[in-house]
């Protein structure tokens, strides 16, 4: 296979999470990449998925990568850093767990093992698409000041520790997208002042089906496509419609090829996981 124009590999932000579109279990088809392939007029091949890693990534989703592809964009590392687990032990009581602690372990574990990971999947892509403008994207900010759900216990302090990890996450992918020789994008300024509890959250708390939570909403994905037009190269970026070339988005929808279905390893939220059982203060001994 020589390669599809544009391929799009990640995590669940990359893969839809959050958004209304029904399907498969990576729900492809509300995230940003097929906005971007509409907008650009260009076939896509859609491989992310929820719960990948940067090594499922590797694993599951280069098979489409082609010295064809012109354009590739990249959206993981989340889930490397513990995305689930961590928010999850932030979300319970202080009684139950010290969620600061957990998020501070997580961040200095990241630190350890997700730079040459990232930067070897990376090379792994330019190896593949030597051509191609490889676009790599952080993470929004979840959270603001305070929680405002009923069924979270995220204390001032663990929201503070959780904003700071993200920034460090988000500088260790865009540091190692400049060293590998990709275009890094910081989607943080593009959700500013609309994350969970905000007057127009573009981010999801809790919610049902539990599988949205924490991830965009429709209107975030469509920040994040944006966020990654604002990157391109100019070639990529189609011409001015005239009447013997319109746009491509008045001839018809660039094809979608979906991917292996295959989610990722890591963790995801479900109703286990979010009914807490720290609601009730413990028993105390007799």
């Amino acid at each position: 296979m020589s390669g599809a124009t544009y391929v799009a590999l990640g995590d669940s932000f990359a893969a839809g999470i959050g958004s209304r579109t029904s399907g498969d279990r990576c729900r492809r088809p509300g995230g940003y990449p097929p906005l971007l392939a509409a907008r650009l007029g260009v076939d896509l091949a859609y491989q992310g998925c929820h719960g990948a890693t940067v090594e499922d990534v590797r694993r599951l989703q280069l098979g489409a990568l082609g010295p064809d592809t012109r354009l590739v964009t990249l959206t993981v590392a989340g889930n490397d850093a513990g995305f689930t687990p961590v928010i999850l032990a932030a979300a319970k009581p202080g009684w139950l767990v010290d969620g600061v602690r957990v998020i501070e372990a997580a961040r200095r574990r990241t630190r350890v093992t997700l730079p040459l990971a990232l930067f070897r999947l990376l090379r792994d892509i330019r190896r593949r698409s030597p051509a191609a403008q490889v676009v790599v994207t952080g993470y929004p900010q979840l959270f603001g000041s305070y929680d405002c759900h009923w069924s979270t216990f995220f204390s001032t302090a663990e929201l503070a520790a959780l904003q700071a990890g993200v920034g460090d996450l988000d500088a260790l992918i865009l540091g190692v997208a400049g060293r590998a020789g990709a275009t890094g994008v910081d989607v943080r300024a593009a959700f500013e002042g609309h994350h969970i509890c905000s007057p127009e959250p573009w981010i999801h708390g809790p919610t049902w089906p539990f599988g949205d939570s924490f991830h965009p909403t429709d209107r975030g994905h469509a920040a994040y496509a944006d966020a990654v037009a604002q990157a391109l190269h100019p070639d990529l970026i189609p011409a001015p419609p005239t009447e013997d070339h319109p746009s491509p988005r008045l001839t018809g929808h660039p094809a979608v090829t979906e991917g292996p279905r295959e989610t990722g390893r890591a963790p995801r939220f479900g109703l286990r996981e979010l009914v807490l059982a720290g609601t009730r203060p413990p028993v105390p001994p007799p």
